[in-house]
């Protein structure tokens, strides 16, 4: 996961996928921090929040994927799924195991995604093929997308 501590983050088409943490399984913004997330995903913390704000520290958050996360998806801040875009659904990932090898996970989206063309829908976030911004890190205009 992400720990931000008294800092600010811009993350746009990120994935965070089975991040473990005791506090904050996905993102934790602390100590002032400030969060702007976009386009993102947040997946399946075996034991965190999906997206923690502490107190003191800011979260902006639009068309985000936060599903799935044992501690729950948001916490500190007021839940935005189903506002400025933000859903909360299995994302459909090619392969992904929560068995700690990394190298059997393929984290790019099925066809059938919600995260597929849910992402920001100004042209500027548009994918590499012209197609509207798939939420995660292989999403946007830098996106691989095969």
């Amino acid at each position: 996961g992400l720990y931000l501590e008294g800092a600010y983050a811009e993350l746009v088409n990120t994935t965070f996928a089975g991040d473990d943490a005791a506090t904050g399984g996905g993102i934790y913004a602390a100590n002032s921090s400030s969060l702007d997330l976009m386009n993102s995903i947040v997946y399946g913390s075996p034991t965190g929040v999906g997206v923690l704000i502490g107190t003191g520290s800011s979260f902006s958050g639009t068309y985000n994927n936060v599903y799935g996360n044992l501690a729950g998806n948001y916490s500190g801040v007021t839940d935005p799924t189903g506002s400025s875009g933000n859903i909360s659904d299995t994302p459909l990932f090619v392969a992904y195991s929560d068995d700690g090898v990394p190298s059997n996970d393929d984290l790019h989206l099925l066809s059938a995604s919600p995260s597929v063309d849910a992402g920001n829908p100004s042209s500027a976030y548009n994918d590499a093929d012209g197609t509207t911004n798939d939420q995660g890190a292989y999403g946007g205009p830098d996106s691989d997308w095969d």
